[in-house]
């Protein structure tokens, strides 16, 4: 794996999967923002902030994170959703190219490729 850094926010409520995947960034050279647990409390860091990149599980503690999703999307912010549900049940127009859908669990290996991927040109 190409070695990479940057800042990357990390949204999720579960916090043996928050610190697992704070883990995984860490180790692999990326700045940590968060984890946070709910939308209201990662929209706020994102009035001020703009990640590299972001991992974000699809619900929180204070619901959908569609509005994270939309917010990532305006910034430019390439992002990982890392999630139980399927994407088949997720029809926003923001999951894209700049996307990458991983459904847990998964290893740290598969999340961090897919971090690579949306990061490195091919």
């Amino acid at each position: 794996m190409t070695p990479v850094s940057g800042l990357c926010l990390i949204v999720e409520d579960d916090p043996w999967i928050a610190f697992d995947l704070a883990d995984y960034v860490s180790f692999s050279g990326y700045v940590l923002a968060g984890p946070f647990t709910t939308c209201r409390e990662t929209l706020a860091y994102l009035k001020n902030q703009t990640p590299t990149l972001a991992i974000i599980d699809i619900k929180v503690l204070d619901g959908s994170s569609r509005l994270i999703i939309e917010k990532l999307t305006q910034k430019g912010v390439p992002f990982i959703i890392y999630s139980g549900y399927s994407r088949k049940h997720f029809t926003y127009t923001e999951i894209g190219s700049h996307t990458e859908w991983i459904q847990k669990p998964a290893s740290a290996e598969k999340v961090l490729s897919a971090a690579e991927r949306l990061l490195i040109p091919s």
